[in-house]
């Protein structure tokens, strides 16, 4: 329904009609999101719950990050497009590396 409005707010050029139609879109985003994260977690440890939401976090955000990497790509150019990407990609690496737990302090002792 939000992004039906979204589409009728270009066709129509009438403005008004997209932000209830982003308002909307976000709104029914969320609620798939919490959805899909208590159906994975469902039933599930409470530690398990953690690493699974962690799991799911990261792998929706990388996704939303995928999508928008392509969109910008098709707008500029790919390949200033795909260095810039690059670039920001390992500053975010530096950035974390510091903070990054090392090998052996994930790894669990098998008894």
């Amino acid at each position: 329904m939000g992004l039906a409005l979204i589409v009728a707010s270009v066709q129509l050029g009438a403005g008004g009609l997209a932000l209830p139609g982003f308002a909307l879109l976000g709104y029914t985003g969320g609620m798939s999101y919490r959805l899909s994260l208590v159906l994975i977690t469902r039933g599930t440890a409470p530690a398990r719950q953690g690493r699974l939401a962690s799991l799911y976090a990261a792998i929706t955000c990388a996704a939303v990050a995928v999508v928008g990497a392509g969109f910008l790509a098709a707008l500029v150019n790919y390949e200033v497009m795909a260095q810039v990407e690059f670039v920001l990609i390992g500053a975010l690496m530096l950035l974390a590396l510091p903070a990054a737990p090392r090998l052996d302090q994930t790894l669990i002792p098998v008894e």
